[in-house]
């Protein structure tokens, strides 16, 4: 002879939605209609935890989207939403669509625009998230502006590092100019020893700059106020184009910069640069 288990007493099914207490063969709530059901035959004798990850992702919409800040926020399944608008399966508030080449982002959205029906309506991401777009904005103009002073304080040394050369070279100067040699061979002498000093710079440069990027790349040291910035760590994103361009854009300026300090060789005369002391 066994003795049976004592029954649990309660309810062995309940709705997740509206919580109602249900059978434990019932397929759809009752009360509110939603198929979420939780069943289990020891449910009386469990206790359960609820994490609320839909507050979660509500703090996380306002802290992308300041607009919502002060506005209600829920997060729901899509059919839900359906069943409370009367909705069909095909109908939805918004789609989101990516593109591949975001430089034609305005192209698009015109084009999607003009196929879509009179009640509704297309917008871009920067439109939606303004404050941060205005963000990035503010901090690409200062990395134009620290290039604009890091390019100039390349040309000024340059300038002092051949006006250097120059008047250590005084009296070979004077030495060739006696020789026969023309000003534009005298000049050219400092600017082919410039763009050396600049070829030079600009191999060290990219070496340690992008060693520098490629540490970073792969272990994210460097880190940031999530908070702050929307992200944890700083991003490298490799754009070899803008890379060739900024060599060739500092090689080119630096080289035509060298032709004003070499100017004053033509202003040496034979007779006092061999004498210059």
């Amino acid at each position: 002879m066994t003795a049976s288990a004592p029954a649990l007493e309660g309810p062995r099914c309940f709705c997740r939605d509206c919580l109602a207490d249900l059978d434990f063969a019932t397929r759809r709530c009752s009360a509110c209609g939603s198929p979420r059901l939780v069943r289990h035959h020891a449910l009386p004798a469990l206790t359960l935890a609820h994490i609320d990850c839909d507050a979660f992702y509500a703090t996380v919409e306002k802290r992308d989207n300041p607009e919502l800040a002060d506005r209600q926020v829920i997060i729901g399944d899509i059919r839900l939403i359906q069943r409370l608008e009367d909705w069909s399966d095909s109908t939805a508030g918004g789609l989101q669509i990516y593109v591949k080449d975001v430089n034609r982002i305005d192209e698009d959205v015109k084009a999607i625009e003009e196929s879509m029906d009179y009640d509704l309506y297309g917008e871009k991401v920067s439109d939606t998230y303004v404050q941060v777009f205005e963000w990035l904005g503010l901090v690409s103009r200062q990395v134009y502006i620290l290039l604009g002073i890091i390019l100039t304080v390349v040309c000024v040394n340059m300038i002092s590092v051949v006006l250097i050369l120059v008047m250590e070279r005084t009296q070979m100067i004077g030495v060739l100019k006696a020789l026969g040699a023309t000003d534009r061979l005298i000049r050219s002498i400092f600017v082919y020893n410039g763009i050396s000093l600049i070829v030079k710079g600009l191999v060290l440069g990219n070496v340690l700059g992008l060693g520098l990027c490629y540490v970073q790349y792969q272990f994210k040291f460097i880190k940031l106020n999530a908070h702050d910035y929307y992200m944890s760590y700083v991003p490298i994103h490799w754009d070899w184009q803008i890379v060739v361009i900024l060599n060739v854009l500092v090689f080119v300026v630096v080289t035509l910069v060298l032709l004003l300090p070499t100017a004053i060789v033509s202003r040496i005369t034979p007779m006092k640069a061999i004498r210059f002391d």
